[in-house]
């Protein structure tokens, strides 16, 4: 069972459609029994990141899930701010993140437009063997820092290279919105999910 963390802040409902429209089976989580029942979870996020951390600060069952994430090695996904979440700090707000990631979320400089809303092209970041290239929808104001050591996808936008998507062990994220990213959305999906989840 995927779980998909209900806590005010993401598009619960388009992410649980495409993944069921991909065969797996999914559930909201709002309480620790609906958690406890979760292989995979995935963190979505969509707003502020200050607002985002309130939320999770809220959740009853907030010790519960880092300690899925963190100690039993469960599978996580953050999508969007919710991968922003996952890093040590972020310029928006001045808010300290959960620290899965030891890395900064900054705002881009305002030499262009913003948004970065739209479709763009995201290159995978795994050595000099494999490099290709997918297309993803996006829509931030804030990227997460690129590092070689957790990068998995990179993208370019105002003059900056930025980690589109991120990897540390059991947990992964995405600046892009797969959910909304169509085919490319799909693969990914099934890239990350890599299995069903009963």
């Amino acid at each position: 069972m995927i779980g998909i963390v209900d806590y005010g802040c993401g598009n619960v409902g388009s992410i649980v459609n495409m993944i069921n429209h991909l065969g797996y089976k999914t559930t909201a989580v709002n309480n620790i029994a609906s958690l406890d029942k979760a292989k995979f979870i995935i963190l979505p996020g969509v707003g502020h990141f200050t607002h985002g951390m309130k939320q999770l600060s809220l959740l009853p069952f907030k010790d519960r899930l880092l300690d899925k994430i963190n100690n039993q090695g469960v599978p996580t996904l953050g999508i969007c701010m919710g991968m922003q979440l996952l890093t040590s700090h972020s310029e928006e707000g001045d808010c300290d993140g959960l620290a899965i990631f030891d890395l900064k979320t900054l705002k881009f400089p305002s030499s262009g437009p913003l948004p970065h809303m739209g479709w763009t092209v995201a290159h995978t970041n795994v050595g000099a063997t494999e490099h290709q290239k997918s297309r993803f929808y996006f829509v931030h104001n804030y990227f997460v820092e690129f590092s070689k050591k957790y990068t998995t996808y990179l993208c370019e936008y105002n003059g900056v290279i930025f980690s589109a998507g991120l990897q540390r062990n059991n947990v992964m994220g995405c600046q892009f919105h797969p959910e909304k990213s169509h085919n490319f959305g799909m693969h990914y999906f099934n890239k990350v999910l890599g299995k069903k989840y009963e």
